[in-house]
């Protein structure tokens, strides 16, 4: 039972030797919502996962409560030397297939919005399936979002109308 959730990754690097780091972003977005009052949860380390293994760990804290679904894309492998579709540019190493399961049992099993944010949030807005865009420092603008979002607030401070209106 979570308000938020927020999946994240580590580095995937191209010689596949796992890195054990993690992305300060998501935790810091997740403490400063529980500040807020709101339940906010991290699943870390989704690239090692298979597509199930999120979604059951998507599925164990989500509930029809449940306000957004973060994906934090700072941590994955960006792919060089080719040239990318714009889905590609904001998913790196995450394939199609497996981005629109994890978005069609989010939207099948509850109410909660897409939130993508993260280092590359700016690259490319090319998948539909997202309904707000974050760029930058999300803390502030994670906040003001969940707070519209539960009703809290009329208007978005931090967001323009593109944003808003989610296209």
């Amino acid at each position: 039972m979570a308000d938020v959730i927020i999946l994240s990754g580590s580095r995937f690097n191209t010689d596949n030797i796992p890195r054990i780091e993690r992305s300060l972003g998501p935790y810091r977005i997740a403490s400063e919502l529980q500040k807020h009052g709101y339940d906010a949860i991290v699943i870390d380390y989704i690239q090692y996962m298979s597509t199930e293994e999120i979604n059951r760990a998507i599925n164990k804290y989500l509930t029809p409560q449940t306000l957004w679904v973060g994906y934090s894309s700072t941590f994955f492998h960006l792919m060089k030397n080719t040239i990318l579709t714009p889905y590609e540019k904001m998913y790196q190493s995450n394939s199609k297939d497996r981005i629109d399961s994890i978005y069609d049992n989010i939207k099948s099993n509850s109410n909660a919005k897409i939130v993508f944010g993260g280092a590359w949030a700016l690259l490319s807005h090319a998948d539909n399936k997202v309904d707000y865009y974050i760029a930058g420092y999300g803390d502030v603008s994670t906040v003001d979002l969940t707070h519209y979002l539960a009703g809290k607030k009329d208007s978005l401070d931090h967001f323009t109308q593109k944003e808003i209106d989610g296209k």
